[in-house]
Formats: C-alpha cells, sequence, structure tokens
C-alpha cells in the first residue's frame, strides 16, 4: 500500500450483501451461510445485531486470505466459535488481531474499524 511501489495484492471488496442502515439489519437479512455471525443465529444468546457485524465479516474475510480459501462452518461451528478459534491455530502474525474480530459476543470484539486496523497495523 506504498503508491509509489507495485501492489502485493489487489482486490476489491463488493457487496457483501447486506448494504443498508445499522437499523434495517435483523436476522430475516440475507446472509451468506459461510458469513454468518453468531448474533444472527441466536441474538438471545449473542445479543442483537449492530455494527459489529462488519467487524466479524471484516475478520472473516481475513481468515480467507490467510488460509486462501473461503472456510466453510456449519451453525453449530458458528455458534460454538469455530471462526474465532481457527485464526488462533494459524501461525500468522494477525492471527491475533483476527481472532478478536471474530469473538461470539459483540461486546468483546473491536467496536469499530479503525481499532480493528490499528491492532492488524501494529502486528505488522
Amino acid at each position: 500500500m506504498v503508491p509509489t511501489k507495485q501492489p502485493v495484492w489487489t482486490f476489491k471488496v463488493a457487496d457483501l450483501g447486506i448494504a443498508g442502515l445499522e437499523v434495517e439489519l435483523k436476522p430475516g437479512t440475507m446472509w451468506a451461510d459461510w458469513m454468518m455471525p453468531p448474533e444472527v443465529i441466536d441474538p438471545a444468546q449473542f445479543g442483537a445485531i449492530a455494527r459489529t457485524v462488519d467487524i466479524y465479516h471484516t475478520g472473516l474475510v481475513l481468515l480467507a486470505l490467510l488460509l486462501k480459501t473461503i472456510p466453510t462452518f456449519t451453525r453449530e461451528e458458528i455458534v460454538d466459535g469455530r471462526p474465532r478459534k481457527l485464526a488462533e491455530e494459524l501461525g500468522s502474525k494477525y492471527a491475533p488481531a483476527i481472532a478478536v474480530a471474530l469473538r461470539r459476543h459483540p461486546p468483546v470484539r473491536y467496536q469499530t474499524a479503525i481499532e480493528f486496523w490499528r491492532a492488524i497495523s501494529a502486528a505488522g
């Protein structure tokens, strides 16, 4: 990401399928199975759907980049925290920051994108 150098990676994240206002997010929203956050599966256990869904989704996208494949998780694995556990098992220096983004309970994830970015930057 240095303007004077050739890019190492180039990619574009496009329509993840739920673009809209935070107040419009609800369990009935269309979610890709592999990107289903725990709070969509069981709001009573994990809390209300809020902006930290984006943090969780970004964590999944970064996990997919580290794995070099799109991970697949069952609802049971998501509820059990398998995405976070998988991130913790990786040897990447970015894995601990990604694992925080993939915590099952939204209040203990990063609360803002800048907070997540700072953690990723500090790891680099």
